[in-house]
């Protein structure tokens, strides 16, 4: 006589009957992505890029290739979140966000870091590059935030944790925070 395996009753979402939720982006914790973004100077920004692209093309099969998109993302910025937002969209309370205006944003933030290297190398000069990166740590993080909530994680508890590489990346960037404000401090005297 076969046997017949029990059936499902309304699975628990960790339950082993619950079908494995497949994520189209990269899920990271508010505080986690900050850290990361503002200790490498933005250069966690292309990994983040990387990341969300690779997921996304995993998830639906769609051939993209994430690596030059992640060198690329100030082009590539605008498409990812459009893509966020049909997701966002989909959602049965999605939040209030604007994303042409943030990818727009972003875009304008990360021209204005290149631009910044025009500007005279004074105070004047310093607070625009810092108010250039607080804007565009600031616009990422509502992308992020976004992507949480899709992937049903507001908190970013799945990717909340510093790895020991996470740690280094974090120690190395202070270094040259360190480097950096000190040698700006030398020039202003």
């Amino acid at each position: 006589m076969p046997t017949i395996d029990p059936p499902c009753v309304p699975p628990l979402a960790d339950s082993p009957c619950a079908p494995a939720r497949a994520r189209f982006f990269y899920v990271v914790a508010p505080s986690k992505f900050v850290i990361l973004f503002v200790a490498t100077f933005g250069f966690y920004f292309p990994y983040w890029s990387y990341r969300n692209w690779r997921r996304y093309r995993d998830t639906t099969g769609i051939k993209v290739i994430p690596w030059l998109r992640a060198v690329l993302n100030d082009l590539f910025i605008y498409s990812l979140v459009m893509k966020i937002d049909r997701q966002v969209q989909r959602l049965a309370e999605p939040p209030r966000w604007h994303p042409r205006l943030l990818a727009l944003a972003i875009i304008l933030t990360a021209l204005g870091g290149s631009i910044q290297v025009w500007v005279p190398n004074n105070l004047l000069g310093l607070a625009a590059g810092l108010g250039v990166f607080v804007l565009q740590t600031y616009w990422l993080l509502c992308v992020q935030k976004a992507i949480n909530a899709v992937e049903g994680d507001p908190q970013g508890q799945a990717n909340a944790r510093l790895s020991g590489l996470n740690r280094l990346w974090v120690a190395l960037g202070g270094c040259v925070w360190f480097l950096t404000l000190g040698s700006v401090a030398l020039e202003l005297r």
